[in-house]
């Protein structure tokens, strides 16, 4: 379980940037520009704020004793494939997550960081495919 560096980025992260969400989101749109529309309401980035302070709750869980995170991440897997958003698209929120980290650590970003978040992602990654496969073949019965 990837956890330790992971914790400290996310440390160093509140240190150096007070509020992350409008560089995470930046990153969202400019590779998912079809996102976009979907926060067009949230002019004061509230929604965006409020969605990113519980992903990163729920990272801190998963890297701990996973009490929340696993089935957090799979109803939004789903809420968000009921809104449009495919799950190869929802997936792509956490490395956007980790890159954006990574550009605001600079130079500090660590060899441990990138292995810890490669580990954390990997297995973020496999409960998604596991879920969507489940979701699938449960379809086709």
């Amino acid at each position: 379980m990837a956890g330790e560096a992971v914790m400290e980025s996310l440390e160093q992260v509140s240190e150096r940037c007070a509020d992350p969400t409008g560089a995470v989101y930046a990153k969202l749109f400019e590779q998912h520009p079809q996102m976009k529309p979907l926060f067009v309401l949230d002019k004061d980035d509230a929604a965006k704020g409020h969605m990113l302070q519980e992903v990163l709750e729920n990272l801190i869980d998963f890297t701990g004793e996973r009490h929340i995170a696993p089935h957090f991440i799979r109803s939004e897997l789903v809420n968000h494939d009921n809104l449009g958003i495919a799950p190869d698209v929802f997936g792509t929120f956490f490395p956007i997550l980790r890159d954006t980290f990574k550009d605001i650590l600079g130079a500090d970003w660590t060899e441990a960081m990138e292995r810890d978040w490669n580990a954390l992602l990997g297995e973020i990654d496999d409960m998604i495919r596991e879920e969507t496969g489940e979701r699938a073949q449960s379809a086709r019965a």
